[in-house]
């Protein structure tokens, strides 16, 4: 990816809903679903209104405290996850972007939080998948030698108890 690297959404067919704390994207034709929390709310916002990826870099580092490797890592890999779930396409045809975002010039920057995405194919329950991957964590770490205490309450009834 080039510093001059633009994307576009797909199409109508993407839905957005911004939740705030979270972005939720569906793609009503592929049925996929995306859950965005963290920087890549930021990121998503500026890639869906046509920033080149320098752009983008530049506006975060203006943004958030921390080094420029996580933050070109994290613009590479939501604009993977965004590229390979279908939500975007590379836009060479696209010029500057319309709207500019207005820069946090202020000594006040954000911490950076890597950016989270969940991805979902074929609009599966979102509670479901979250804890299968859950479950798959736990017996990960169950291998790597973690224990876990399972505590049994046994209540005995009968005559005299």
């Amino acid at each position: 990816m080039t510093e001059n690297t633009r994307f576009r959404i797909t199409g109508d067919h993407l839905v957005e809903q911004d939740l705030e704390s979270e972005i939720i994207l569906v793609d009503l034709h592929t049925k996929t679903y995306f859950s965005l929390t963290e920087s890549a709310i930021e990121i998503w916002r500026l890639v869906s209104k046509g920033y080149a990826t320098a752009e983008i870099l530049e506006h975060l580092q203006t943004t958030f405290n921390g080094e420029r490797a996580p933050l070109e890592q994290a613009i590479e890999s939501v604009v993977h996850e965004l590229k390979n779930g279908g939500a975007i396409v590379l836009a060479p045809e696209l010029g500057a972007p319309v709207e500019l975002l207005p820069y946090d010039t202020s000594a006040n920057k954000r911490n950076f939080t890597p950016p989270v995405i969940d991805r979902f194919d074929n609009l599966e329950a979102p509670h479901e998948v979250r804890e299968r991957k859950r479950q798959e964590e736990l017996r990960q770490k169950s291998k790597r030698g973690f224990s876990f205490v399972t505590t049994l309450k046994i209540t005995v009834s009968g005559p005299g108890r």
